[in-house]
């Protein structure tokens, strides 16, 4: 999160995500709070709306740009948390818009799904992560913290 920090201070990163869900939306708000400029890349058929997070008693609403992938424009840095078998269809589905060299990040459960994004796409730059937060859906891009 440091370079990103850097970054966002510069005004120049801008983060994609890509998986809409508890932890796609938490990491949404906690890269907004950190001051980066965040985009949410919604299904077919999603529509946009607010992103609530819920911590205790507290709320935390945001209005975040929402695109779909393919009608994103370029992608520098993109982090994605699908469920494991939507992976690599929805990276393939952003492909286009993948800028060269882009960052991207997978924060998925699952094995083998770097080695073939790799693979199949040698001009990114990519990450596997991990998070020991928990979170759940309450709604669409309405989260409940959990830890």
């Amino acid at each position: 999160m440091q370079s990103c920090r850097r970054d966002c201070n510069l005004g120049k990163a801008n983060w994609h995500i890509l998986g809409a869900g508890a932890i796609g939306c938490l990491y949404a708000e906690a890269l907004r709070r950190a001051g980066c400029g965040v985009t949410l890349l919604l299904r077919a058929g999603a529509q946009p709306g607010p992103l609530r997070i819920e911590r205790g008693a507290g709320c935390t609403e945001l209005d975040l740009p929402c695109s779909w992938p393919g009608r994103s424009g370029a992608i520098d840095h993109l982090l994605v948390t699908t469920k494991a078998y939507d992976v690599y269809a929805a990276v393939a589905a952003t492909a286009e818009a993948l800028a060269p060299g882009a960052n991207v990040v997978l924060m998925v459960n699952g094995m083998g799904l770097a080695q073939q994004l790799q693979t199949d796409y040698p001009d990114i730059a990519l990450f596997c992560a991990t998070t020991t937060e928990g979170a759940f859906r309450l709604g669409p891009r309405h989260i409940r913290h959990a830890g």
